[in-house]
């Protein structure tokens, strides 16, 4: 047991605090729960540097994976952000989940605390910068949206109930309701 190993005295499982490098394949058979710095609810699964640390003390059952990707969630639920930088700023969803795949997808909604109508929840947001919204740490509702392509709904800083399908399909739209955009860089 001297110092520097990595496998448990009295178990067969290893542990450390240290970095850990392996070089080649990694088998794992059994379970395996990945979190990233700071998220402790084992129910969330976090890969990637600041993907989900806000997750300490409440939020569950969400997938975080990408650089930055959900880095100020405290407490979102049941979502999925996949991307570099996909809802980074998101802080104040709501028990609605979110859908966010792509890189800086939804990157810039926030919500605002306290303020369930600028809640940010019930979107899909699907390809590069989808969903991104136009300002930084935008608190206005954006809710139950659905942008699929490129750059869909990319400066949306607030809205609801609309669908964007193509590549940049509603791009140009930062608030509005109730719209169906389909095609290539329509609106």
């Amino acid at each position: 047991s001297g110092g520097g190993g990595i496998f448990h005295e009295t178990a067969s499982y290893f542990a450390t605090t240290n970095d850990l490098q392996i070089t080649g394949s990694l088998t794992i058979s059994g379970s395996f729960i990945p979190r990233g710095a700071g998220v402790s609810h084992i129910s969330n699964v976090s890969i990637g540097q600041d993907a989900g640390p806000g997750l300490v003390s409440s939020g569950q059952y969400n997938v975080i994976v990408g650089s930055n990707a959900g880095e100020n969630l405290d407490d979102e639920d049941y979502s999925v952000f996949i991307g570099g930088q996909a809802a980074r700023y998101l802080q104040f969803g709501s028990s609605i989940p979110n859908v966010i795949i792509g890189g800086l997808a939804g990157a810039n909604l926030k919500g605002q605390l306290g303020v369930g109508a600028n809640d940010i929840k019930g979107n899909v947001f699907l390809g590069y910068g989808a969903g991104q919204g136009g300002v930084t740490n935008n608190t206005m509702a954006v809710q139950n949206n659905v942008g699929i392509g490129y750059q869909t709904l990319n400066v949306v800083s607030g809205g609801q109930n609309n669908i964007a399908l193509g590549f940049k399909a509603g791009a140009s739209i930062s608030s509005g309701d109730g719209n169906i955009i389909i095609g290539s860089g329509s609106l």
